[in-house]
């Protein structure tokens, strides 16, 4: 994710001219809270601050030219906050926090913490060993497929099981 703008709760994710198609995807994110050490996966653990919600916007039709990076760095598609718990537990991560998409109230996508191949420790450590990572950097950690097809006009609901519920629109 490398857009320079994101939305927060409540706020509008605009669509750009161009954009036929977009899908959003409800994510938990880590907070970094200090730079990490990348001696190990548990040391750079240490470094989470802790979690709050991100709903990944993805450009359907540049995905479909094959740049991945692209459809999901477009200026303010993806939003996240407001929340950030400190207090999740990697057991409650390792048993399976629920992740919820509603599109216009209706459950659009569902999953779980549970599948994660890698631990959020885990995720930090790779990352952090080829990326500068500080204070207030944000991962997203992945969302469960498919991710719910949006349009213009659409209220999206992102809620991860302890953490809270994130809305935006689709203008």
């Amino acid at each position: 994710m490398s857009g320079s703008r994101l939305a927060v709760h409540r706020h509008t994710s605009t669509r750009r001219r161009g954009n036929r198609q977009e899908a959003s995807g409800t994510e938990l994110a880590v907070v970094i809270g200090s730079t990490p050490d990348t001696a190990s996966a548990e040391a750079a653990g240490r470094s989470i601050f802790g979690y709050t919600v991100f709903n990944d916007v993805t450009s359907l039709s540049i995905l479909a030219t094959g740049d991945i990076f692209l459809s999901k760095s477009v200026d303010g598609f993806s939003a996240f906050g407001l929340w950030i718990r400190t207090d999740v537990s990697d057991q409650a991560l390792r048993d399976g926090l629920a992740i919820v998409s509603r599109v216009n109230g209706v459950e659009a996508q569902r999953g779980t913490t549970a599948v994660y191949k890698w631990s959020p420790a885990e995720v930090v450590f790779a990352i952090g060993k080829f990326v500068a990572l500080f204070p207030g950097d944000v991962i997203s950690l992945g969302t469960p497929p498919p991710g719910a097809e949006v349009h213009v006009g659409d209220a999206v609901e992102c809620e991860v099981e302890e953490i809270r519920v994130l809305a935006n629109h689709i203008a």
